[in-house]
């Protein structure tokens, strides 16, 4: 039964969890909200950092490759 509980329970904290992230970024100059958001962007400046060149590099290669499949598949279409 307790397993069922979470499992019902996902959707709801879900969908209140998205609609807290959006009223935050409508109103992310309100002073509360901004202090709300305090701990977040803390963990977030915490755990990541700025990308190294390789990592820029395989992103835009990424990118393009993606791109040019897109075209072409549209182009095919079309």
């Amino acid at each position: 039964w307790l397993v069922v509980s979470r499992l019902l329970a996902i959707p709801l904290i879900a969908g209140v969890g998205f609609e807290l992230i959006r009223y935050m970024a409508r109103h992310r100059y309100n002073p509360i909200v901004r202090v709300a958001l305090l701990p977040v962007l803390g963990t977030q400046k915490f755990t990541t950092r700025e990308p190294s060149d390789d990592m820029l590099e395989v992103a835009i290669t990424a990118f393009n490759s993606a791109r040019e499949g897109e075209e072409e598949s549209t182009g095919a279409a079309a």
